[in-house]
C-alpha cells in the first residue's frame, strides 16, 4: 500500500525535525505530541533516545504522569532504557501529580537498570519522600548527590528545608551550606526556614538575616512570616521595621500582614502604631476583612477608646458589609465597660443577637460589668436571665457585684443563693462587695455571716485587707462602732494594715456616738502602729497591742 501525502510530509523531517516538533506542540497538546510519535515510529525513529524523551517529557509537562510511565515501560530498547532524561521527566510528572509510589517505583526501576542518577533525579526522589513524610529519606537522597560530586541546586535544598522535625537551627545549617557551596537560594527557600522559626522572632530574624547575607529577595510571604513571628513574641518594633523595609522594596504587603503589625502594637501598648497600620492598609486599597477590623477594635479598646471601637464595628458592618466575629464583639463591649458605657453594651448585645451571631461567658461578661460600674443592675439582672447558655461563676459574679453595687444586697444575695444551687461557688470580691451592700443598709449581721462564708472559702480569698474594709464598712454605717473598732484591733494583731478609709470610717462612727476617747486612742494606736512599720528594717507590718 503507498503512503499518503501527510506521511510522506512527516518522514521528510528526520529526528531532530521529530524532536522538535514534539517539544513545540507538547508544551500545550500533548495528543498531538503523541501523534508525532507514532508518525515517527513509523519513519523508522522510534527508537531515538533524544526523540523518546522529548515526548516523555511533553506527557510530563501537560501533567499525564499515567501517559509518561506507560511510553516508558513500552521502550525495549537498550538505547532507550540508558537515556536519563526520559526517567527524569517521568519522575517530575510523578512529583507534579503527587503519585509518590509509582514515582518511587520508577526510582527503583533506575537503579535496576543502573541508569544515570542526575541532580534532577535525586531532587525528584527527595521530593517524592518528603510527600509521604520520610524525611531521611529526602535527606539522604540529596547527601547520595553531593557525596556523587554532583552540583545541589536551589531545589535541591528546597526540598528538604522546612521537613517534619527541623529546626530553625537546621534550617540556618542548610543555608549556610548552600552559601558555602554557592549555590543561589530563592524566595522559597527564605520563606519556608523562616516558617521553622514562627514560635521564636529572634531566630526568624537571623533566619532573615542570612538569607539577605545571600542576596535572597523577599516577597509578601518572608515578610508575613516575620511579622507573625513578631506578634508571637509582641516585638512590635522589629515588626513595624520589618514592614519598613518592605515597603522600600515595593513590596505589597497583604491584609494579614498588616493585622499581624497591628496585633504585635497592640500587644504591647502601641495602640496609636496599630491604628495607623489598619488605616494605611485601608488607604492602600486593600479593603477591610473581618480581621483587619477587629485588629482595629482590639486597638481601641486597649486604649479605652470605646467610641472609635463601636464605629468601627458599626462601619465595619453597614459600609463594608462584613459579618463582624464574636472576638470582635468582644473587644468592643471591653472597651464600653472600661468606658462604663452601658448603653452601647446593651445596644452590641442586641445587634449580636439581631445577627446570629451566639454570645459567650466573655462578651456578656463584659456587658454585664459595664452595667455594673453605671450601677444599672436592672439591666445586669436582665442580661443574666436572657443568656442562651447556662451561666458559670464568672456571670454570677459580675450579676452580684452589679447588685451589691447598687446597694441591692436582696437581689445580690438571692444570686449569690443560685450560684450556690448550682454548685458555683462566689469569689472573695463578690462576697465582699456583698458584705458592703449589707453593712450600707444597716444589716451588719448579715455583712458578719456574708464575711463568715467568705472565712470558708479561704481559697478564693484575694486579700484581707478586702474583707476587713467591707466589714469596718458595714458596722460603722450601722453604729456598731464597738465592733469596728476590736475588729480593726484584731486585724492589727494579725499582722494586716488598716487602710486609711477604714480608719476614718470607725474614728468617725466612735464620735459621732460620743465616744472621743476611744476616737482619740484609736488614732493613737494607730499612729504607733504605722511608726514601728517605718522603723522596721524590712517594712514587716507589727502587730497592733490591744
Amino acid at each position: 500500500m503507498g503512503r499518503s501525502a501527510a506521511q510522506t510530509r512527516t518522514a521528510s523531517l528526520g529526528a531532530a525535525g521529530f524532536t522538535k516538533a514534539i517539544n513545540t506542540s507538547g508544551r500545550h497538546n500533548w495528543r498531538k505530541a503523541l501523534a508525532l510519535w507514532e508518525d515517527a515510529k513509523a519513519a523508522g525513529f522510534g527508537k531515538d533516545v533524544i526523540t523518546s524523551s522529548a515526548v516523555v517529557a511533553a506527557l510530563a509537562a501537560c501533567s499525564q504522569w499515567r501517559q509518561s510511565l506507560s511510553l516508558l515501560q513500552s521502550l525495549h530498547s537498550s538505547s532507550v532504557q540508558r537515556g536519563a532524561f526520559a526517567y527524569n521527566s517521568g519522575l517530575s510528572s510523578c512529583v507534579r501529580a503527587g503519585v509518590w509510589k509509582q514515582g518511587l517505583q520508577l526510582c527503583r526501576a533506575m537503579h535496576r537498570w543502573k541508569i544515570e542518577m542526575q541532580i534532577v533525579t535525586r531532587n525528584a526522589a527527595a521530593a517524592l519522600y518528603r510527600e509521604i513524610g520520610n524525611w531521611h529519606a529526602a535527606i539522604h537522597s540529596v547527601r547520595e548527590a553531593a557525596q556523587s560530586a554532583l552540583q545541589l541546586t536551589c531545589i535541591s535544598y528546597n526540598s528538604i528545608m522546612g521537613g517534619g522535625g527541623n529546626t530553625w537551627q537546621s534550617a540556618f545549617e542548610l543555608l549556610r551550606d548552600a552559601h558555602l557551596r554557592a549555590v543561589e537560594c530563592d524566595t522559597v527557600s527564605c520563606n519556608t526556614a523562616t516558617s521553622t522559626a514562627k514560635d521564636c522572632w529572634t531566630s526568624a530574624f537571623a533566619l532573615l538575616q542570612a538569607a539577605c547575607a545571600q542576596g535572597v529577595r523577599h516577597d509578601a510571604v518572608t515578610i508575613g512570616s516575620g511579622t507573625d513571628a513578631c506578634t508571637l513574641t509582641s516585638c512590635w518594633n522589629d515588626a513595624l521595621q520589618l514592614l519598613q523595609t518592605a515597603r522600600g522594596k515595593d513590596i505589597r504587603i497583604d491584609v494579614l500582614g498588616c493585622c499581624a503589625l497591628a496585633a504585635a502594637c497592640e500587644a504591647r501598648g502601641q495602640w496609636k502604631l496599630a491604628l495607623a497600620s489598619c488605616r494605611r492598609s485601608v488607604e492602600q486599597g486593600m479593603g477591610t476583612d473581618t480581621a483587619l477590623a477587629g485588629a482595629g477594635i482590639t486597638a481601641c479598646s486597649s486604649a479605652n477608646l470605646w467610641e472609635a471601637a463601636t464605629k468601627i464595628m458599626f462601619n465595619s458592618m453597614v459600609d463594608s458589609s462584613l459579618r463582624v466575629d464574636v472576638i470582635s464583639f468582644g473587644a468592643a463591649l471591653h472597651a464600653c465597660e472600661l468606658g462604663g458605657c452601658w448603653h452601647s453594651s446593651l445596644r452590641i448585645v442586641e445587634l449580636m443577637a439581631a445577627v446570629g451571631i451566639r454570645q459567650n461567658v466573655v462578651v456578656l461578661g463584659a456587658a454585664i460589668s459595664s452595667c455594673r460600674w453605671a450601677s444599672k443592675w436592672r439591666w445586669a439582672t436582665r442580661l443574666q436571665s436572657e443568656a442562651q447558655f447556662q451561666p458559670g461563676q464568672v456571670l454570677f459574679n459580675a450579676h452580684m457585684g452589679a447588685c451589691a453595687s447598687s446597694s441591692q444586697w436582696k437581689e445580690a444575695l438571692t444570686c449569690c443563693f443560685q450560684a450556690e444551687c448550682q454548685s458555683l461557688v462566689p469569689d472573695s470580691i463578690a462576697l465582699s462587695t456583698l458584705a458592703t451592700a449589707c453593712g450600707s443598709r444597716g444589716y451588719w449581721a448579715l455583712a458578719m455571716a456574708v464575711d463568715q462564708r467568705r472565712g470558708e472559702l479561704a481559697e478564693w480569698q484575694v486579700s484581707d485587707e478586702t474583707s476587713l474594709g467591707a466589714l469596718v464598712h458595714a458596722m460603722s454605717n450601722s453604729w456598731q462602732w464597738p465592733f469596728a473598732g476590736l475588729l480593726l484591733a484584731q486585724a492589727g494583731k494579725g499582722g494586716l494594715r488598716p487602710d486609711a478609709v477604714s480608719l476614718q470610717e470607725v474614728v468617725g462612727a466612735c464620735a459621732q456616738s460620743g465616744a472621743f476617747s476611744v476616737a482619740i486612742d484609736l488614732l493613737r494606736r494607730t499612729r504607733e502602729f504605722l511608726h514601728a512599720y517605718q522603723q522596721s528594717p524590712n517594712n514587716v507590718y507589727p502587730r497592733m497591742q490591744n
